[in-house]
């Protein structure tokens, strides 16, 4: 919503296929993890549809709705990624616009209108119509959060007593994508048992800092939670 309110096309790349995997695992450096080596593919199908900027942020720190936490960090190898990747892939060597702020929503809303600022510029737009769009994209994440809060509700106020039902945990970019998860929900489906994707369930209402307060990781949190 930030980009598209700016007035920009946003092209997506392809969701994760064995094209993808592939140009991952020819480009990627070292033995990192699979989803890691999977985003080297993603900027490669960006390359090659002519993209004239890769927004790729680093998201070094999400939201922390428990005050009673003292960490919401990300996966190291999410917080490199942009740079690594780049590199690798060699973004700047084709002329491609390569933005990649680091971002951390632990740190609030006055952080976000900074560092989205300082994106605008980087694309030629003023701080005003920056922290318009930034506004719109909040808004648009918000509902989101929103709605899959209210269907996971929906879902376990519905679940007869009787069925069974699976709580699939795992980090975002293998939880969300059946490529990388090997399609892990459907299977569970064909199964004939119901599987709820970790964020459907109300996390929050367990607070893990009693036995775990010092677990820096936001992904292992939410694990724990939802356990």
């Amino acid at each position: 919503a930030f980009l598209t309110e700016l007035g920009f096309e946003v092209v997506t790349s392809d969701p994760t296929n064995k094209r993808i995997i592939a140009m991952g695992l020819e480009t990627a450096i070292g033995e990192p993890c699979f989803p890691f080596k999977v985003a080297h593919g993603h900027y490669m199908d960006l390359i090659e549809k002519g993209a004239d900027v890769i927004f790729a942020p680093g998201i070094i720190s999400t939201e922390q709705p428990n005050p009673n936490a003292r960490q919401a960090q990300t996966c190291p190898y999410l917080q490199a990624a942009p740079d690594v990747i780049a590199s690798a892939v060699g973004v700047s060597e084709r002329g491609i616009k390569h933005i990649s702020k680091r971002l951390h929503f632990k740190r609030g809303k006055k952080h976000l209108r900074r560092a989205f600022v300082e994106i605008g510029e980087q694309l030629g737009k003023s701080r005003r119509e920056s922290l318009a769009a930034l506004d719109v994209g909040l808004k648009v994440l918000a509902r989101f959060q929103r709605k899959v809060e209210e269907r996971g509700a929906q879902v376990l106020r519905e679940l007869p007593r009787d069925q069974i039902a699976f709580v699939v945990i795992g980090r975002p970019y293998t939880l969300w994508d059946p490529a990388v998860n090997m399609d892990i929900g459907k299977k569970i489906q064909d199964l004939g048992i119901l599987a709820i994707p970790q964020d459907f369930l109300p996390l929050e209402a367990a607070d893990i800092t009693d036995v775990w307060p010092n677990a820096y990781s936001r992904q292992i949190q939410k694990k724990l939670m939802a356990a």
